[in-house]
């Protein structure tokens, strides 16, 4: 998937269920877009610095005795509240192009 505007809410969507390590929330968009939706480790680990950054998203490490370390991610109530703003804008513009380009809701 190339960056859109909507990158960042599908992945706080992908956290809205609980928290995810990178490759979980990668499984999670793909599944649930039928693998029609991927992130790349190239698109997504940036973002989700950026998302850190912006305090939509805390992480933590799991250092476990045997495997690969791994960081885990979870929305933060700002990032709540950025995805709930999100999806009412995302509604919005569905309702608008959908009239724009006459297609039926």
């Amino acid at each position: 998937m190339k960056a859109s505007p909507w990158t960042p809410l599908v992945v706080l969507s992908a956290l809205q269920a609980g928290e995810l390590h990178g490759y979980g929330i990668a499984r999670r968009v793909r599944d649930q877009s039928e693998d029609l939706v991927t992130l790349n480790e190239g698109l997504l680990y940036p973002l989700l610095h950026d998302l850190e950054r912006d305090g939509l998203v805390q992480s933590r490490w799991d250092r476990p005795e045997a495997g690969r370390d791994r960081k885990y991610y979870r929305l933060t109530e700002a990032g709540r509240r950025r995805l709930a703003d999100g999806r009412q804008r995302w509604s919005q513009e569905v309702r608008v192009f959908s009239r724009l380009l006459g297609v039926v809701q």
